[in-house]
């Protein structure tokens, strides 16, 4: 009894006493909701990513049409005039003040690896292979990205991965093997050089843009408007030595829908999947971004055959395994190494 007594008024005391004065709780932190936007973050990116593969796989075959009847430094001239004009005034309307910095014109200069040197290759070498070939050995890419972000951006990268990117580099002779004789082999094999070297400056290009998209607060479109700028004073620059120089008079004759096509797949290739890109790797690393450029030539297979009816033979078949299996695989392991 007199235990029951002390413990009401053990509770009469204190009930008052934590009625006036309730403990304050700090607030917690959401975290559930920071992870749910950061993983959203991330999948729009990863969407954005595959968006620009789909985008240069179509243009690319595009480009390839346009070769039949126009020399390819025009048609490289063309496609980023036209996309440049279309960037800068999209950003004279979204930007009332457009402030050039110092970092601005260093992301700028990135224009000269791409869509500069990669764009006046990539489509010179384009002259002398099958789209579905050019293509595939464009999936290199995202090899070369992981080796070179590995290298720049000490970004992970296993021993598996190494081999599987020369085990890649392999398969794009299978992908010159076209069935002609020894002057169609040296042709391929000049044209898919050319390609090589358009994809080691996109590679070299995705590597400094993620790390310039860290540093810089400057609007993709931006960018790629001062990009764009740069890429074509380099290709006006080698276009006087190329044989495309004297097929300069072909302007005035060329139809309304060959001008049409190099407007449209030079926007596509240098605003919109350039743009989609860019934003991308805001939250993704270089290597795992590019890693999904594997579907550039998925698309581009499957454009080359519904709108230039291009058909590979058995051999250059085993080079598109070859490289799809390497590129996968690299892929695969890159996922593994950041679990």
């Amino acid at each position: 009894m007199i235990f029951e007594i002390v413990s009401i008024k053990f509770r009469k005391g204190v009930e008052p006493l934590m009625a006036s004065n309730p403990p304050k709780i700090a607030p917690q932190p959401n975290l559930q909701g920071n992870h749910l936007l950061i993983a959203s973050r991330e999948t729009t990116a990863v969407l954005f990513v595959i968006a620009a593969a789909c985008t240069w796989g179509l243009t690319g075959v595009l480009s390839k049409y346009l070769l039949g009847s126009t020399a390819p430094m025009i048609v490289a001239l063309i496609q980023l005039s036209s996309s440049m004009l279309v960037s800068w005034i999209i950003v004279t309307v979204k930007f009332e003040k457009v402030e050039i910095s110092g970092r601005f014109l260093v992301a700028s200069v990135l224009g000269v690896l791409h869509p500069g040197l990669s764009t006046t290759l990539g489509i010179v070498g384009l002259v002398h292979l099958d789209a579905s070939i050019s293509s595939t050995i464009w999936a290199l890419e995202a090899a070369m990205t992981m080796v070179l972000a590995s290298m720049i951006l000490a970004e992970k990268l296993s021993v598996i991965q190494v081999v599987l990117t020369i085990v890649s580099v392999g398969g794009v002779f299978f992908m010159t093997m076209n069935g002609d004789q020894m002057k169609g082999l040296t042709e391929s094999l000049y044209g898919a050089s050319l390609i090589f070297i358009a994809v080691a400056c996109c590679a070299l290009y995705a590597v400094f843009s993620r790390q310039i998209s860290k540093d810089s607060a400057a609007d993709p479109l931006l960018l790629v408007a001062g990009q764009q700028t740069i890429g074509l004073l380099v290709s006006l620059a080698m276009f006087p030595f190329h044989w495309s120089a004297e097929r300069l008079g072909e302007l005035s004759t060329m139809s309304i829908d060959i001008w049409l096509v190099c407007a449209l797949s030079g926007t596509l290739t240098f605003l919109v999947a350039m743009g989609l890109f860019l934003a991308a790797l805001r939250y993704l690393s270089a290597g795992f971004a590019s890693s999904f450029l594997i579907l550039t030539p998925i698309f581009g297979l499957a454009s080359a055959f519904l709108l230039l009816g291009e058909v590979l033979t058995g051999l250059q078949w085993i080079g598109v395994l070859i490289i799809l299996v390497s590129v996968l695989g690299i892929q695969y392991a890159n996922s593994n190494s950041e679990r």
